[in-house]
């Protein structure tokens, strides 16, 4: 990040953001991957589960949000730092 004149915070938010795109994207091929050898041992046809997996990514990304935000706002509004708070843990980042 340093390179391309990205430091201090926002660099440090800057890797944390490619990190975690690298992370999901990294963890949905696994998936993905299980997915389709399911698939083939019980018959399932590749490119149809793969639209569906696109599809229910897409469609979850968009409606996750609204909880994630509510949490992170009501955390707040209750005198907590958001998410990373005591009150509201984020245990994945241990």
């Amino acid at each position: 990040m340093v390179g391309i004149g990205v430091v201090g915070l926002k660099g440090v938010a800057a890797v944390l953001a490619v990190a975690a795109v690298v992370c999901c994207a990294t963890a949905m091929a696994g998936d993905m991957i299980q997915d389709l050898k399911v698939g083939h041992l019980i018959g399932g046809t590749p490119w149809k589960m793969e639209v569906a997996e696109i599809i229910s990514t897409v469609v979850v990304s968009f409606v996750l949000v609204f909880p994630i935000i509510i949490l992170h706002e009501g955390n707040i509004a209750a005198g907590g730092i958001g998410i990373g708070d005591t009150a509201l843990p984020a245990p994945q980042a241990d």
